[in-house]
């Protein structure tokens, strides 16, 4: 039910940007970021509507994503707790990826829709830092894909004769930190975008990319660069990683049958939390 709570929310706010002007007397305006929409009309009242409409279908959209993440952690096994096998790393990274998207693009909507009816200068502030933010995590959508295609393909190669598939069954050790590494990227450059401007002052944004002040400290400056590209490189070096080995893994190579071999010598994949009936 909150998959299509999901899907329809989506849907009603695609809807409401197609139909609006067609139905009424109104202006469609580009929101101060990129693919956001800003309902311009006179009637007051119809715009109040249309603004509630997006914010009970936004409600949908983050209230159904919001269960489905708490059932991940609450789906057990029908008969024995203790047989409900651990969250796997490369769900571990998906929500995390998820819970960062979301977030971001929760705030964009909710400042862009208040600066509209206020037009409160802070918020003006509040959108340009997190419109630099959005683009770091543009990349979430297809990294949760792609960690899950890897783990699916592991799953199918390790099923048994029998049709039973290992609980502790998963992508090379090496590629889940290839995911874990990946992902912690992105959550890097998604702080450092919102530090940025508290280092560095009010400056400018245009097409996502922040430019701080003049005279502001340039070793500041390059020190956030320096970890920015740091982290875009591990985030596409996490990717490749993971693309390779949905090509190479075989079932001598995944968990169980394989030992453990990390993608960094002395860094293990962190565990999964344990069933809930061992806490």
């Amino acid at each position: 039910m909150c998959f299509y709570a999901c899907t329809a929310s989506v849907c009603v706010q695609t809807f409401l940007v197609l139909i609006m002007p067609f139905c009424t007397e109104c202006e469609c305006k580009e929101g101060a970021s990129e693919g956001d929409v800003v309902f311009i009309m006179d009637n007051q009242t119809l715009a109040g509507v249309i603004t509630a409409i997006r914010y009970l279908a936004l409600l949908g959209l983050y209230g159904g994503f919001t269960a489905v993440i708490c059932s991940i952690f609450l789906i057990s096994h029908p008969t024995d707790i203790s047989l409900t096998p651990p969250i796997s790393p490369a769900m571990q990274c998906v929500m995390n990826l998820t819970l960062q998207y979301f977030t971001i693009y929760l705030v964009l909507f909710v400042s862009n829709t208040v600066k509209q009816f206020t037009n409160m200068e802070i918020l003006g502030y509040i959108i340009s830092i997190f419109e630099s933010a959005r683009m770091t995590v543009m990349f979430a959508p297809m990294l949760s894909m792609l960690f899950i295609g890897a783990r699916m393909r592991a799953l199918q190669l390790t099923k048994a004769t029998d049709g039973t598939i290992p609980t502790t069954a998963g992508p090379q050790t090496w590629v889940q930190d290839g995911m874990f590494l990946a992902t912690w990227s992105v959550q890097v450059q998604y702080v450092m975008t919102c530090v940025a401007p508290l280092l560095l002052g009010t400056g400018t944004v245009e097409h996502g990319q922040y430019t701080p002040p003049q005279g502001t400290s340039k070793r500041v400056g390059i020190a956030i660069q320096v970890v920015n590209y740091a982290c875009l490189l591990m985030m596409y070096g996490g990717a490749v990683v993971i693309v390779y080995a949905a090509y190479a893994m075989t079932p001598e190579t995944l968990p169980p049958y394989a030992g453990y071999k990390g993608l960094v010598p002395g860094v293990k994949v962190p565990k999964p939390p344990a069933p809930p009936s061992s806490l």
